[in-house]
């Protein structure tokens, strides 16, 4: 049995077509204070990884992860502006 394999596909020399992923975790709610919840999700120094370790430690990659602390602003200025001027640029 023979088995190909296809090159992987030449690197895009823009980011049209790509496909970007930011994931904001949210503060404990009071209810979940009062409950005695604790945070679940640590964040790596680089701003790129969050583990999730409620049972078992799992990571996960996404292009910007913003914690709890995270202004609207700051989500707006780092993922949304930049697809506003490049649609308004054209």
């Amino acid at each position: 049995m023979s088995c190909n394999v296809l090159p992987p596909p030449p690197a895009l020399a823009d980011d049209h077509g790509v496909v970007r992923v930011a994931v904001r975790a949210r503060p404990l709610l009071d209810k979940e204070i009062l409950e005695n919840c604790h945070e679940c999700v640590s964040f790596s120094l680089d701003g790129q990884e969050i583990t999730l370790s409620h049972v078992k430690e799992k990571r996960f990659t996404f292009d910007h992860v913003f914690r709890p602390a995270s202004s609207q602003a700051e989500i707006y200025l780092d993922c949304v502006k930049p697809l506003v001027d490049s649609c308004i640029s054209g």
